[in-house]
């Protein structure tokens, strides 16, 4: 099961298109429009990882919609996602905007841009644990100097909770090596609100601490934000 296509392409079968009903995510995207708009000025480039059906391109918009020279690229690797984002960009983002989506996996991206945030919501949890160094290490690449990663996980204490109440959505645990400490990896069901079902990969807090730590990345923030009565984290990483 574990390949590395499979937790991605799990998109391909849910009803993502429901996003804009059931407003799963829209208070992550809220934070960080926020988050974005305090911490830049002037011309901009964001890259979002796993960007979906657009949703979080559509909010920066308007939040950004006094700035000049924005710049918006992203990957989507759901074909079905993918198809949805091209159909509603039509009629959702102005002529003007600058925004360019690929109908690829984030380690196939192609991009001369560096960009001053990159963001990616809820998307580690399908990418298995030897595609993340590399990944740390392309967002490190992409990034401007000072540029910063905006990383949302699941929250780690409600989602051990949740494990332990909830049993029927536990499939496995893993353990991971990284330079000689050991973590712990969950593989679980996660039900989205009228959307589908998928199977993701989630691991502590420390994990991705430490595997940005190794990529010239500090942590200058982390917030517990509340989304759909799901609690999740939203780390802030900076390139060194």
């Amino acid at each position: 099961m574990k390949n590395s296509s499979f937790f991605y392409r799990q998109y391909d079968k849910l009803k993502w298109a429901n996003q804009k009903k059931t407003k799963v995510n829209f208070e992550i995207f809220k934070a960080i429009g926020r988050y974005i708009k305090s911490q830049h000025r002037g011309p901009l480039a964001i890259f979002d990882i796993g960007c979906g059906i657009g949703s979080l391109f559509d909010l920066l918009t308007h939040e950004l919609r006094k700035q000049n020279d924005v710049i918006f690229e992203g990957c989507e690797p759901s074909a079905v996602n993918y198809g949805y984002f091209l159909k509603k960009a039509q009629s959702t983002f102005k002529k003007s905007t600058k925004i360019t989506v690929k109908n690829t996996d984030f380690l196939s991206v192609i991009t001369k841009t560096k960009f001053d945030f990159i963001t990616a919501v809820y998307v580690f949890p399908h990418f298995i644990a030897e595609q993340l160094p590399m990944t740390a290490r392309k967002i490190h690449t992409m990034l401007k100097s000072h540029g910063r990663f905006l990383l949302v996980v699941a929250n780690e204490s409600y989602l051990r909770n949740r494990l332990q109440s909830e049993k029927k959505i536990f499939i496995e645990k893993n353990t991971l090596l990284f330079h000689k400490r050991k973590f712990e990896e969950w593989m679980h069901y996660s039900d989205i609100r009228q959307i589908g079902t998928v199977i993701d990969l989630n691991r502590p807090d420390a994990y991705y601490i430490e595997l940005f730590k190794e990529n010239r990345m500090n942590l200058i923030l982390t917030k517990v934000l509340k989304d759909s009565g799901a609690l999740c984290t939203l780390f802030v990483f900076e390139k060194a």
